[in-house]
């Protein structure tokens, strides 16, 4: 895996001061030759954590975005996205999940089957 160039000071000392209370995209324009992972691996290492009434209004945003259909949200009404990383012993679990990718969509839209 290729790593960016090192973090300086000044962008060590800014991470630390903004990343507890800044939405995403702040970050992203705060650091603009840092991709998303980055900042977070790097306040990971630094021991900064998040504003939960932070994390919990973007992503409040997010799915209210997501919901009406706008341009640029995270999830658009017609994607649906399943990550997991799950065990072996959890595969009939993975398994029921998406099997009902199609429920989870249509309850997504707001319709039903």
């Amino acid at each position: 895996m290729s790593r960016g160039p090192n973090w300086s000071p000044a962008e060590k000392q800014t991470l630390r001061r903004i990343y507890p209370t800044a939405t995403k995209p702040e970050l992203i324009a705060a650091f603009p030759q840092r991709s998303w992972c980055a900042i977070g691996r790097m306040a990971q290492d630094m021991g900064i954590k998040r504003d939960r009434e932070t994390l919990n209004a973007e992503r409040s945003e997010t799915a209210l975005a997501a919901q009406r259909g706008k341009k640029g949200s995270a999830l658009g009404p017609k994607q649906v996205v399943i990550r997991c990383t799950a065990p072996a012993r959890d595969s009939g679990l993975v398994a029921q999940a998406l099997q009902a990718q199609p429920q989870l969509h249509a309850a997504w839209m707001g319709r039903a089957l």
